[in-house]
């Protein structure tokens, strides 16, 4: 039999995570930007792992903008749950991801090839000027050497 719910002797039952909890998770951040033409501009900071990762999923939802950026430049990790959300991603919007020339990221996206997959800009300023058609699209080995 099972005690009563409001039984002050009954043990706790652990509470499901919500989203709504997530964004203060102290390990990582997620920031929403939508910009002029449709552009979603998402900032990640900090860890993008198993336990952050539905916090740049959530930002990533589907939704109007013809073109998403994704800064990946502030990460100071990430892992392959960082690719479970980007791979799909791809597929529903255009995205640019943004990481700097000798980013930590860079390696995750050239060892398992993803590197393919995605258009890479040095910066924002770079990806929102490829965005609105005033760069050539970049090469990852060229974001990533740094060439122009």
């Amino acid at each position: 039999m099972h005690p009563h719910p409001r039984d002050p002797h009954a043990p706790a039952r652990p509470s499901p995570v919500s989203f709504a909890a997530l964004p203060e998770d102290p390990a990582a951040r997620v920031t929403r930007v939508v910009l002029p033409g449709r552009i979603l501009l998402l900032r990640a900071t900090g860890e993008i792992d198993i336990d952050t990762a539905p916090l740049l999923r959530a930002a990533l939802r589907p939704g109007r903008q013809h073109l998403t950026i994704v800064d990946l430049s502030s990460l100071s990790f990430a892992d392959c749950a960082l690719l479970r959300v980007l791979v799909p991603a791809r597929f529903r919007s255009r995205l640019v991801l943004v990481a700097g020339r000798r980013h930590k990221v860079r390696r995750l996206f050239a060892c398992t090839c993803t590197d393919r997959l995605f258009t890479f800009a040095p910066d924002v300023d770079t990806a929102l000027r490829m965005a609105i058609g005033t760069a050539p699209p970049r090469t990852p080995e060229a974001a990533w050497n740094g060439r122009l």
